[in-house]
């Protein structure tokens, strides 16, 4: 057998996105040398035995063995559905549960939960993507503005693949959301063909650095701009994201913030107090959207006979798509390029990525050590609020000017009024546009934005048919 130091890193991930054995067995020959070392079912599941990496049959859980974790699952999570919370309960209690059991335990906790149908009027749109990295789609959300909070959102359509899910006191400044795209390539080593976005001067900075780096790479792009403008709502992808986010994870958080509005404890419009709120709770729920990221990248998606793509967990599709018929237009980019792009389009030392003033954070820093440093838990998070509130109260410090300006920053200020001259936030109109195929609703970057030619095979023609909820 394969030693266990080539297998075990592999196995973990594919096990942590919940995949079968043979899918597990077919991947895993991909990290060992198969002339040396062989892998059968029966010692694939010796070695997950030996490392407790146990399944459903396993586990053996009954309605009475989950109540306790489901239960402290639905205050967070009160309106996750069945699957949703399948993949809670194995994110966060390390449990494999079967299907069956965790729907006895709707019946009988919330039937009438259970028996309720969510509904919305459905509308079809047709949307075309060729492979892994032929087009990433990014959005901004703003449910949570009366909070001061502001969500981005980057994806891969084909796959499914969130690069990045953001939570800021701004989504408008294109400094900033150029900042994510850069991360997110940075990360993988990998660009996609081409971006897309709503209109709106906050992308723009996006668009002309992933131009800046698809042109890095191939000179034959220079005066062409490798960037979708999206028109009268047809950014689909990220919008179905919303939706799906909306549903499953934002209410318990929602009813979490709505508390310190309802309480009087939390004033929009106090400097001292949105600072504070800055401090505790951005940090906190980036950390609940990265676990949230996490799971949707590692669960397969229900089976829809509306979308003619592959189905599998999202992340598996992405690093193995021959395994499902396709091939990646992955572009391979070098550190030097993406700081290169950075430094023009994303300088890491603007306001815009300073959570809070630094003069504020080094009082706030100290107060959190005379706390002794508590972790910041759902639970007790505004009580933790109201602690370092009442700290700033009790020394005299009600607020400072240089506070008060940067909370009234507008979100897409930029430091100095001449800062950008040479790079202004609009698109440019000698760039050439993607050309796009009118007979179909291809979006993406291959043969120049046309799509496939007809000598690809018709199994690399992927039509994605996808239902907006309104």
């Amino acid at each position: 057998p394969a030693p266990d130091d080539l297998v075990l890193p592999r196995l973990v991930e594919l096990y942590e996105m919940r995949m079968l054995d043979p899918a597990i067995l077919k991947d895993l020959p991909l990290v060992f040398d198969t002339r040396m070392y062989g892998l059968g079912l029966t010692n694939l599941k010796k070695l997950r035995k030996r490392y407790g990496l146990t399944k459903t049959r396993t586990q053996s859980h009954t309605v009475e063995s989950i109540d306790a974790e489901i239960c402290w699952l639905r205050a967070k999570f009160p309106t996750s559905g069945l699957e949703r919370m399948r993949d809670h309960l194995t994110k966060y209690c390390h449990k494999w549960v079967s299907r069956a059991v965790l729907t006895d335990w709707f019946r009988i906790n919330e039937p009438e939960l259970f028996r309720s149908r969510q509904r919305g009027r459905l509308f079809h749109r047709r949307f075309w993507s060729a492979g892994p990295f032929d087009l990433w789609c990014v959005d901004q959300h703003d449910k949570w503005k009366k909070f001061g909070l502001r969500l981005h959102i980057g994806l891969d359509p084909f796959t499914g693949v969130i690069k990045w899910l953001k939570i800021w006191w701004t989504n408008r400044n294109p400094i900033l959301i150029c900042s994510y795209y850069l991360d997110a390539i940075a990360a993988t080593g990998f660009m996609p063909l081409v971006t897309q976005s709503d209109p709106g001067t906050e992308n723009v900075r996006l668009a002309k650095a992933h131009t800046f780096l698809r042109q890095w790479n191939d000179r034959d792009l220079a005066g062409t701009i490798q960037h979708r403008w999206m028109h009268l709502k047809k950014n689909i992808p990220p919008e179905i994201s919303w939706s799906q986010m909306r549903r499953s994870w934002a209410p318990g958080f929602e009813m979490l913030l709505e508390e310190g509005l309802r309480r009087g404890i939390f004033s929009p419009g106090n400097p001292l107090e949105v600072l504070i709120f800055r401090y505790i709770f951005i940090p906190f729920l980036q950390s609940e959207l990265d676990d949230y990221v996490y799971m949707v990248n590692r669960r397969i998606k229900r089976r829809d006979k509306k979308r003619v793509r592959p189905h599998g967990v999202p992340l598996h599709i992405e690093q193995r798509p021959q395994f499902y018929g396709s091939r990646s237009y992955a572009v391979a980019i070098e550190p030097e390029a993406i700081e290169s792009a950075r430094g023009i389009y994303a300088p890491p030392e603007h306001r815009v990525f300073m959570l809070v003033p630094d003069s504020f954070r080094l009082l706030a820093d100290e107060m959190m050590e005379e706390l002794g440093s508590p972790e910041v838990v759902q639970e007790r998070v505004w009580e933790l609020y109201l602690e370092l509130l009442q700290m700033f109260h009790a020394r005299g410090i009600i607020g400072d000017p240089e506070w008060t300006e940067f909370v009234n920053m507008a979100p897409e200020q930029k430091d100095r009024p001449d800062e950008e001259e040479d790079i202004p936030d609009e698109p440019i109109p000698a760039e050439q546009p993607l050309r796009w195929n009118e007979h179909i609703q291809y979006y993406g970057g291959v043969n120049g934005g046309l799509g496939q030619r007809k000598c690809v095979s018709i199994s690399m023609r992927i039509l994605l048919i996808f239902c907006v909820i309104s």
